[in-house]
């Protein structure tokens, strides 16, 4: 309703009845109230014609955004489709047409689920619904009617839109094909999976260094976990200089793209390591550089132990060098692969002449030295195999070889090292030597002759003093015996103990035949060895001595004594000796007290006699074990002096030693050893 419009009466006429104020007002007020009218009219006026105005340029403006909606929809390209609330198509855009590479006039008059999956359904029964937009990224799409196509993803939204009722007049459905995007994000995902499957470290970094990468293979060697590396420079988290620093090596690799080389780095704990490191530059699609990768594979080990063969080598080449004996390395095919100084000293050639020569040529019978080379493939190995070496001058080194294959990791025979040893100035010894030897063959001949026949005469004396010298001490003492029978009633005093004394001296020097006989055959009975129970051989030889001085007080204490290896009736004889005379120096003892025992010392058995007898002067102990020496009188004590001398000639036949301890009427101690049979 315009403004100012004045009310019309309800008179006939129409006539407006005039207002009492007006009628009343002086002329200067109505003129007033006049030109506020026309104010007010004029106020009217102005606002219609803005409204007319507006409505005009808001029709032209829709008339303007349709034609711009109607040009963004047909020529958008993202794919949109107009659908009633039962799903038919109302319109499509041609992106829409094309990505589902169809006209657009197949659409209209069909509805949505006739040509695409029905498994959205639900979703789009759910916006009609709740009336409420619905939005997906990345759905898998597979076209009923177009199977070939394979799976394909979109990211799509449907949203309603309403009328001034709030119902549903349309919906809205966008699509966006981003298989590709899908594919390549997939594609990536497994590379990375990949990459993380790398034992090596590879990391990826932006041209200042900013660590954009870091694989599984790279938190192993470093340390840092991925989340601690990305973001961190490269150089000041490995602590390492920069590659790039150098302009050439930086020309090459922006050229290149490529970079290869040896690198160290500084691990998490600290730690130094060294890398084979392989840089690729990373452009984009204009060609311009944007990173860089970066794979570092751990080398330490290998440098330590290139370091360790290095030195291996350069001590071994020292060794070989060091050696006095000619050394060489000889090929498959028998040519010289290295040689020691010495071998150039032996031929008189140098070693670059000879590497790559045949071996052969330098031994006086190459013939020979070809037959031991076989050899040493055929088994292996040779050892002391007799050559000769033919010096540039003419002589010849009389040498040993000896040699062996050599194979690579796979145990193929790649040659034969060998090693010669001078035997020359060995040879004239040996041959000085074999000369003596057949000299002194001879003189052993002769003198074994000699010994045969001293032998034999020993022999012969023995038999003389067993049987000529016997018969005049038998009749001495036989006649001696006949005159005091028949006369000694008739002898002084004097004379009978002259008679004695006669019978007591033939009887004497019949025990020391006896004795000396026993002594000289021990040099020449053969021992029969065997494992001794030494307790038992004591026990046998107490016992005898038991019964031949029966009304001695004689006590024997036996400690334990080891078993011993020997002549069973030689070291019986021994015990026999050193018993006896235990029991014979102590009878002016009230009671004879006598031990024996033995004991286990390194590779010998010990064994002892003690006795508590009359003992003897050590000043004197050249003389204890001497034939026919003796430290006591015969009047005090009886004896021949041969018993010791026998003691120390069986134990020596043994092996062993015998020694002595003693001191005047306080005892003595006889030791003597026997070798261990193990």
């Amino acid at each position: 309703m315009r403004t100012g419009a004045t009310k019309k009466s309800g008179k006939k006429g129409g006539r407006k009845e005039p207002d009492k104020k007006v009628k009343n007002a002086s002329r200067e007020e109505l003129e007033e109230r006049i030109r506020e009218r026309t104010s007010q009219l004029e106020m009217a006026n102005r606002q219609l014609t803005l409204e007319v105005e507006w409505r005009n340029r808001t029709q032209d403006n829709l008339i303007e955004q349709s034609r711009v909606l109607e040009a963004f929809f047909a020529h958008s390209i993202t794919p949109i489709v107009f659908l009633d609330k039962n799903f038919n198509f109302i319109m499509v855009n041609e992106a829409y047409a094309r990505a589902c590479q169809r006209h657009v006039s197949e659409f209209p008059g069909h509805n949505h689920f006739e040509f695409y999956p029905s498994d959205a359904e639900e979703i789009f029964h759910r916006v009609v619904e709740t009336k409420t937009a619905y939005q997906t990224f990345a759905r898998p799409f597979t076209f009923p009617d177009r199977p070939e196509w394979g799976i394909t993803y979109w990211d799509w939204s449907l949203f309603p839109v309403l009328n001034n009722h709030g119902e549903i007049d349309f919906l809205v459905y966008s699509l966006n094909d981003v298989t590709k995007k899908k594919l390549a994000e997939e594609e990536a995902q497994r590379h990375a999976q990949l990459l993380d499957l790398a034992n090596d470290a590879i990391l990826i970094c932006d041209l200042s260094g900013i660590i954009l990468y870091w694989n599984k293979g790279a938190e192993k060697l470093y340390g840092w976990s991925r989340n601690e590396a990305t973001g961190k420079n490269i150089l000041s988290l490995l602590q390492t200089e920069p590659l790039l620093k150098s302009k050439d090596i930086r020309e090459r690799f922006f050229r290149d793209g490529y970079w290869e080389g040896e690198r160290v780095h500084t691990k998490k704990d600290g730690r130094k390591v060294t890398v084979h490191s392989r840089w690729t530059l990373q452009r984009d699609d204009k060609r311009k550089p944007v990173a860089f990768s970066e794979i570092n594979r751990d080398i330490t080990d290998l440098k330590r132990k290139e370091k360790e063969i290095h030195e291996t080598a350069l001590y071994s080449r020292r060794l070989i060098e060091a050696s006095l004996d000619p050394l060489v390395t000889i090929s498959a095919n028998g040519k010289i692969m290295d040689v020691n100084k010495a071998t150039e000293d032996a031929t008189g050639i140098p070693r670059k002449k000879l590497i790559g020569s045949d071996f052969s040529d330098y031994f006086s019978d190459p013939e020979k030295a070809r037959k031991g080379y076989e050899m040493v493939f055929s088994q292996g190995s040779v050892r002391d195999y007799s050559l000769a070496i033919r010096h540039t001058s003419g002589r010849t080194m009389e040498v040993l070889y000896s040699a062996t294959t050599y194979k690579n990791e796979a145990g193929e025979v790649l040659g034969v090292f060998a090693a010669a040893r001078d035997v020359t100035e060995l040879r004239t010894v040996e041959k000085a030597l074999q000369e003596s030897h057949d000299g002194l063959e001879r003189r052993v001949e002769e003198r074994t002759a000699r010994l045969e026949e001293i032998n034999k005469e020993l022999e012969s004396f023995s038999y003389s003093v067993s049987h000529d010298l016997r018969a005049p001490l038998r009749a001495i003492d036989g006649y001696a015996r006949m005159i005091l029978k028949k006369q000694g009633d008739k002898f002084d005093e004097d004379t009978l103990y002259k008679f004695n004394v006669i019978r007591s001296s033939a009887h004497m020097m019949g025990q020391l035949i006896d004795d000396l006989l026993t002594f000289s055959r021990l040099g020449r009975k053969e021992l029969s060895m065997s494992k001794l129970d030494m307790q038992a051989l004591i026990n046998d030889v107490w016992k005898e001595l038991r019964i031949i001085n029966p009304d001695r007080n004689m006590f024997l204490t036996l400690h334990s004594i080891p078993s011993g290896y020997g002549d069973r009736s030689l070291v019986k004889q021994v015990y026999s000796n050193l018993l006896g005379n235990a029991v014979k120096f102590t009878k002016y003892r009230d009671a004879a007290q006598i031990e024996a025992g033995g004991y286990t010392d390194g590779s010998e058995d010990i064994y002892y006699v003690k006795d508590n007898g009359d003992g003897f002067d050590m000043t004197y102990y050249d003389k204890l074990f001497g034939v026919f020496q003796r430290l006591h009188s015969t009047d005090d004590f009886e004896g021949t002096g041969v018993g010791l001398a026998t003691v120390q000639r069986i134990i020596r036949r043994h092996g062993g030693r015998v020694w002595a301890e003693g001191e005047t009427d306080r005892g003595a101690s006889f030791y003597f050893t026997l070798l261990r049979k193990e």
